[in-house]
């Protein structure tokens, strides 16, 4: 009889162990991604799917997941923790929403439940500026440094999406007549950063009554360029 427990008590023993093994390192069977790319747009997004083993407890179990880079449509932050939903036919899984931020660099998305984490990387795509647009607080400014005007632009990709960061941008001012003025830029952020660039103009000692052509160009991409007409003052006397 003795011997009867004994071995009774071993096998609950080693069920015991297998159960615990199952719940710390087998706990995930699966985890699909919509896509292995993604576009660094600020826009394009990537469904993240995480399926339980079948053997696991049936119970809202708390995943959490890190990026390195975007956010997660959940919480608008790089990390969410998201509860995994039972379904009729016993499967459990869990779901999250990466979405991309115009930095070009490869994803790594961490997921972590009790001590089981997995580590996935997707690939970035670079958004190619197609266009630019320009806009300024003022459209008149004052001769002989006596006013500047702030210029902002959005540069844009083929669908309307933001530009990918590290797009230097060039910037032109003449007269109407074609003749150069290099002017005054200060506090420039002449690479899209989030899809935008500004800076900050006067163009200096250049006669009143005359209009300054402001152009934005960025270098290999021959048609994405923006002109702005700026109107010089007089100084009032």
């Amino acid at each position: 009889m003795d011997k009867h427990v004994s071995i009774l008590l071993m096998f609950l023993l080693l069920l015991s162990c297998e159960e615990k093994k199952l719940e710390i390192d087998q706990l995930i069977s699966k985890v699909s991604y919509s896509s292995d790319t993604i576009i660094a747009n600020g826009y394009d997004k990537v469904e993240i799917e995480i399926f339980l083993n079948k053997k696991a407890a049936t119970k809202n179990w708390e995943i959490e997941l890190v990026t390195t880079n975007g956010v997660f449509e959940e919480s608008a932050e790089n990390k969410v923790t998201v509860k995994t939903e039972v379904f009729p036919d016993g499967n459990q899984k869990a779901k999250a929403v990466l979405v991309s931020t115009t930095k070009y660099s490869n994803p790594v998305v961490s997921i972590e439940l009790e001590n089981y984490k997995r580590i996935d990387t997707l690939n970035s795509i670079i958004s190619k500026p197609h266009s630019i647009s320009l806009s300024s607080n003022s459209f008149t400014v004052i001769e002989d440094y006596g006013s500047e005007v702030l210029i902002t632009g959005n540069v844009f990709n083929s669908n309307g999406a933001k530009s990918s960061d590290g797009f230097g941008v060039v910037i032109t001012d003449t007269l109407e007549n074609g003749d150069q003025i290099n002017g005054l830029i200060r506090d420039g952020q002449l690479k899209t950063k989030n899809g935008k660039i500004s800076f900050i103009y006067t163009p200096g000692l250049v006669d009143a009554y005359q209009n300054i052509l402001l152009e934005a160009s960025i270098p290999g991409y021959v048609d994405v360029a923006e002109e702005i007409k700026i109107y010089i003052k007089p100084k009032e006397e």
